[in-house]
């Protein structure tokens, strides 16, 4: 028996290639958690991509107008300006860099001057790092904190 195509994004979830059909009654094709009644081939035309979330698409092949020299030239850049930890992602005609979402580095001196700002207004530390993710969690959500950084966030504030 053939082997189901399959693609194992950046953070270890594997995803497996199912055809869909359109209300239009079209084939697409879809990739999906479930191994169960996967693709054995990949259809001519198509690749499978991840984008830097890390979800999995399979879509048609486009032409690319930025070469691989030209994406490696840019991610040589940013390493050499300190920013590895940056994704690029080229699509079509232009270079998308996207900042990472989570900076201990910048976030840590707030959390510094709020362990010295606990004691200065008599309060128990955890009770001012609490008081703080509750009044400004929603705040930190829009400006691209996840959950999983807020609490990173906390538990930082909490080794201070």
């Amino acid at each position: 028996m053939a082997e189901s195509i399959h693609y194992t994004n950046r953070k270890g979830k594997t995803y497996y290639l199912h055809p869909a059909t359109t209300k239009a009654g079209k084939t697409r094709y879809v990739m999906t958690r479930s191994a169960e009644d996967a693709l054995t081939k990949l259809p001519e035309g198509y690749v499978i991509t991840e984008n830097v979330n890390g979800q999995v698409s399979a879509g048609r092949i486009k032409p690319r107008l930025i070469t691989k020299l030209e994406e490696a030239r840019v991610k040589s850049e940013l390493e050499k300006f300190g920013l590895a930890n940056h994704r690029v992602a080229v699509q079509h005609t232009y270079i998308t860099i996207y900042e990472p979402r989570y900076h201990e580095e910048y976030y840590l001196p707030m959390l510094e001057q709020m362990a010295a700002d606990a004691s200065v207004l008599h309060m128990e530390k955890e009770d001012l790092i609490e008081d703080f993710l509750i009044a400004y969690q929603e705040a930190l959500n829009e400006i691209g904190f996840s959950s999983r950084d807020i609490a990173r966030m906390a538990a930082a504030a909490l080794a201070i």
